[in-house]
């Protein structure tokens, strides 16, 4: 079970490490949203934090639900576009990736559903 504090030092490492290597993140949510099959129950405001297990080649290897959204159908939803997403784009340099990409939190927050 990740706590609190693991929480927030994995985000915080997160984001110093894109700050400084200036890399952005974007082809995981985007890949995710792309492969994300809608709840009919799911609504604006919704969101749900998943923890992302990577290999080094960034083939997901797990996704855990870490706060839930209060409706089952929608994380679980999330959870399988990022499986279905296959692979995210990682550093190639070794320490970049171990310490700030095996794992890492990302928290899928659709803005175009139904109210």
């Amino acid at each position: 079970m990740v706590d609190d504090n693991d929480t927030a030092k994995l985000e915080a490492n997160m984001k110093e490490i894109f700050t400084k290597a200036r890399f952005e993140p974007v082809s995981g949510p985007r890949q995710v949203r792309r492969k994300w099959r809608r709840p009919p129950s799911a609504r604006n405001g919704m969101q749900t934090k998943l923890l992302v297990e990577l290999i080094p080649t960034g083939d997901v290897v797990s996704v855990t639900i870490v706060e839930s959204s209060g409706l089952l159908e929608f994380d679980r939803s999330a959870e399988q576009a990022v499986i279905r997403s296959g692979r995210f784009e990682v550093p190639e340099e070794s320490r970049l990736f171990e310490g700030y990409f095996r794992n890492f939190f990302l928290l899928f927050r659709p803005e175009d559903l139904l109210r």
